[in-house]
Order: structure tokens, then C-alpha cells, then sequence
């Protein structure tokens, strides 16, 4: 059962009627009669316009609106991915943690007891004792796993440049789809482990310095490759699927297999010592994600009922947090993001070449501070007293309203269905039916959560529309997208697809509670 609708259960002594004290039980719906009828959560629109846009000139701010600030990236279709990259990342350190194959690699560290779940007439249970040697087993198979991930980055990372050029010369997307962005294609990606340590190493304070120190600009200018990523995981399953041509590159490149967890059981693995081209920890860094891969995957907004609002509030106060830095940059290191507004300020960072232009004068210019929304003033001026040190207190003076809120699924779709992004969330102006259809809906996405746990075949969407056959799959921008070949499947068994130009659309789609 997703912990995301923990909230749900387990209310803090909110009245009856609060959405926190809801009783959402999921049930065992009727399955789908074969996979392609399966509901998709999330929804495909949500990653519609999943291109990188090209460099451009901000225009000029009206910071009295938040929502006028010109941030072509990153968007909602960004943050939708980046949150199935998370789930990648989370189950593949599940899938260390839990395997058998590394058990002989780090020693007999694991008691052998039988589970009282799988055998009712067993006597032999796990103790308090048995349970911490699991955990310090499930520790080292993972410090294992990412000091041999680091390894493979950086030999990866050592022909960086080479990769790049190589990708640039035998690029496939169309000049036009292009729109002068540096990324890498699906074919150019590396195994899931080397991408964790990459992505980690992107989000460090030191990686601007390191490329500069150790000439990877080239690598510095790339932009997290979000569409690429698109292609290869299987939004269903959250399985990172790397294509052939990829695998064959870093297997030339590496001497080692793809798969890490084979490399190491199999041993002697890739060892070659080679210079070290960063400044920093990478262990640490890696390290460093495990707290936001638990929140995001405890929240599982991509697969709430109301993940399109959520992504769009978070956009919201991701703007506002930046106008926040903007006014108080003598504040700038003790502000703290919350989780949402560190998903967008990740998502970010993860263009590393944009963002350190952004930081550096992130509205194109001076704001006319004229136009900036006042705070406050409920009291005298205290200036010779008053420190505003913390986050929620300066949030709340600029714009009037708490900092935290809660992001469980019921509170986001009550944000959802009053049309509003109030933090303070309740029910009070919505109807009984409305109410009803929110608690409906919830226990649908719960149950479909618990049937994809189960391994069990999902069922069909309750408002499932008949779909086009050709459908787009990804939109690189001026009218040029990916359809799926009707009849062609790939090695993988996916859809083939071919690049066609279209009417560019303009339409959006905001999930509504109740809407029909």
C-alpha cells in the first residue's frame, strides 16, 4: 500500500469530518482484459512537451505576478519525469539491497530464518537482533554497489567528451526539433547506476568549479537528458530500460556488462585506476539523495489522483521562492526549501549551464521593486530586533500565507477540485458529492497502487476514452513529435516510433475532481 496515502490513516487529531481521518481502503478491481486497456497512471499528457527549449532572453519581469515570470524550463513535463527517474532510482536500490547474488559477495552477514508470513506452522521468527544484521547486510550490498558505480562514472565520465561528439555527429533528431539544445539522445545514456552517481554529482555545489577545473565544459553545458529518459522508462513499471546501442557503447568503453549487480557477483569486476576528474566525494553524493528519494517516493505524486495540479502548484511556489531569494540575498544560504519547491529547484539544477546563468541574474534583469508585492506590516518597525532567519517566517511576510503545507494525496486533491492553490486546505466549500467523488477517486488510485504492488493486471480507467492509434509520444517543439508505428515493436517489445511534423497544439489538460 503506497505510504503516500498515509495521511489518509493516520490523521493528528483533526475533526471527523478532515480529509487526513478519511477511511480510503483499497479493493480489489475488476482486471483489465489485456495490457494496452490498462489505466495509465500517469496520464501521458502529463509529459507532453518534454523537449528541452533553446537558450532565449527572459522578458522582462512584472514581479508583482509571480505567475509573468518567463521560466521555459523547468516545466510541469520536467518535474513529471524527473519524479519517474526517482522511482528508478528507488527501486534499484531495492533491488541491491534485496539481492541474493550480493549476499556471497559481502559474506554470510544474514541469519537464516523462515518468515512467519510464509510458513503458518513455523516456530522460528525474526528477532530484534536478526533484523539489525539485515539491515547492516542491506548497508554494505548498497556502499558496495555505489563505490562500484563510481567507479564506472568515472571511467564514463573520463570519455565524456567523446560520447558527446559522437552523439552531435550521428544525432537523429531533426535540425529544426533540435533548437541549438546540447542533450544526449536514448542511445547515448549510461546504465542506471553510473546515471545515480552523475545526477548526484550534478546537484553538488562543486560540479560548475569541477568543469571548469577539469575542462568538461562541454559535459557542463548538457542538460539533463529528460527526453531521452522519456523513451526508456517504461512508465507502467518505472523500469529503466537501457536501449542496445547504449549498452554495446558503455560495454566497449567500460569492459563491463550493463547489469552491476552481475558484474559484482561475477567477479573480478572493472577495476582499472584511473585519474580522478572531480573534486569531491562521490559516495557522499550519492549519499546525500537518499533523504529526498524516500520523501518523493513516501509522497508518490506520480501516481496521485491529482499529480497534474500538484506539479503546477509546485511551479507556483517555486517562483515565489525564487523572488524570495531575489529580495533577501544576504538570506540566500539560510533559505530552505520545502519538498516540492526542491523538486522544481532540483529539476533546475539539473540544467546546470541554465541555472548557473539564472542564479546569477535569474529575472534578466533588475527587479522594479516598485511592483514587488509589500509585506505586511501588521506591527512597528522592529528592525534593531527582528530576525528573519527563517524560511517560513519571510514566506509568510511576502506573501501572506504559510510556508509548509501538507502534500498527501486527499489535501492535493481538495487543492485541486476548489481551483485554488490555498495552502491552509479544507473542505468546507465543496459538497457532500464532491466530497464523495474525491474519496471515490482516491480509493480507485489506491487500489490500482495495490494491484501493481501485487503484480497483478491493472484494470481499465472508469472514464477510459478510445485513444488514436498514432498518438503523440513526444513533442520537440516546433511541430515536429514522435508517433507510435502502428503493428512495429522494438527488442523490448515497445512501440516503434517515427518522427512526423505536425499542427503545433496549445491545448492543457488540469485533472478536476468530478469533471467529466
Amino acid at each position: 500500500m503506497p505510504s503516500g496515502l498515509s495521511g489518509l490513516r493516520f490523521g493528528r487529531q483533526e475533526p471527523s469530518t478532515h480529509q487526513h481521518s478519511w477511511k480510503i481502503s483499497p479493493t480489489i478491481l475488476a482486471p483489465a482484459s489485456s495490457r494496452e486497456e490498462e489505466v495509465r497512471i500517469p496520464d501521458s499528457e502529463i509529459f507532453r512537451g518534454i523537449s528541452i527549449p533553446p537558450g532565449h532572453t527572459p522578458r522582462a519581469l512584472d514581479a508583482s505576478d509571480t505567475g509573468k515570470v518567463d521560466l521555459l524550463y523547468p516545466s510541469t513535463n520536467h518535474l513529471a519525469m524527473h519524479l519517474c527517474l526517482i522511482e528508478c532510482f528507488y527501486k534499484l536500490r531495492n533491488d541491491v539491497t534485496n539481492s541474493k547474488e550480493l549476499d556471497a559477495v559481502i559474506g554470510p552477514t544474514v541469519p537464516h530464518f523462515v518468515s512467519a508470513e510464509n510458513t503458518q506452522n513455523s516456530q522460528t521468527h525474526p528477532t530484534a537482533a536478526d533484523a539489525d544484521i539485515v539491515r547492516t547486510s542491506q548497508i554494505k550490498k548498497w556502499e558496495l554497489f555505489v563505490k562500484a558505480a563510481v567507479g564506472r562514472f568515472n571511467v564514463w565520465w573520463q570519455n565524456i567528451d567523446k560520447v558527446i561528439r559522437h552523439a552531435k555527429a550521428y544525432n537523429t533528431i531533426p535540425a529544426a526539433a533540435q533548437q541549438d539544445t546540447s542533450t544526449l539522445s536514448k542511445n547515448y545514456l549510461p546504465p542506471l547506476d553510473v546515471l545515480l552517481v552523475w545526477y548526484s554529482y550534478i546537484l553538488h555545489p562543486s560540479y560548475s568549479s569541477d568543469c571548469v577545473e577539469f575542462g568538461k565544459q562541454n559535459a557542463f553545458m548538457l542538460c539533463f537528458p529528460w527526453h531521452a529518459l522519456y523513451e526508456v522508462i517504461d512508465q507502467k513499471t518505472l523500469v529503466y530500460n537501457l536501449p542496445t546501442a547504449a549498452a554495446n557503447m558503455f560495454t566497449t568503453m567500460s569492459s563491463q556488462a550493463v547489469d552491476l549487480i552481475s558484474c559484482l557477483s561475477s567477479p573480478p569486476p572493472y577495476t582499472a585506476s584511473i585519474g580522478a576528474q572531480c573534486s569531491i566525494d562521490l559516495e557522499d553524493a550519492v549519499a546525500m539523495q537518499d533523504s529526498f528519494v524516500n520523501d518523493t517516493h513516501q509522497l508518490l505524486w506520480l501516481r496521485s489522483p491529482a499529480c497534474s495540479g500538484s506539479l503546477t502548484r509546485c511551479m507556483e511556489r517555486y517562483k515565489r521562492f525564487l523572488l524570495l531569494v531575489h529580495l533577501h540575498p544576504d538570506r540566500r544560504a539560510g533559505l530552505v526549501p520545502t519538498w516540492d519547491i526542491e523538486l522544481a529547484l532540483r529539476t533546475h539544477q539539473l540544467y546546470a549551464d541554465k541555472f548557473h546563468t539564472f542564479a546569477s541574474r535569474p529575472f534578466g534583469r533588475e527587479l522594479d521593486y516598485a511592483k514587488v508585492p509589500r509585506p505586511l506590516e501588521t506591527e512597528k518597525s522592529t528592525a534593531n530586533t527582528t530576525t528573519e532567519t527563517n524560511t517560513a517566517d519571510l514566506w509568510k511576510r511576502q506573501f501572506a500565507e504559510p510556508y509548509t503545507c501538507c502534500l498527501c494525496w486527499a489535501c492535493e486533491c481538495i487543492k485541486d477540485a476548489s481551483g485554488g492553490s490555498e495552502v491552509e486546505v479544507s473542505t468546507s466549500n465543496l459538497s457532500q458529492k464532491h466530497i464523495k467523488e474525491i474519496q471515490k477517486a482516491l480509493q480507485f488510485y489506491a487500489s490500482v497502487e495495490r494491484a501493481r504492488e501485487s503484480g497483478d493486471r491493472l484494470p481499465t480507467s472508469p472514464r477510459q476514452a478510445k485513444k488514436k492509434d498514432d498518438k503523440w509520444e513526444l513533442d520537440w517543439g516546433h511541430g515536429w513529435r514522435e508517433v507510435v508505428v502502428k503493428g512495429k515493436f522494438d527488442e523490448h517489445g515497445n512501440p516503434v516510433k517515427k518522427v512526423v511534423r505536425e499542427k503545433a497544439y496549445t491545448s492543457h489538460i488540469n485533472w478536476m475532481m468530478g469533471a467529466t
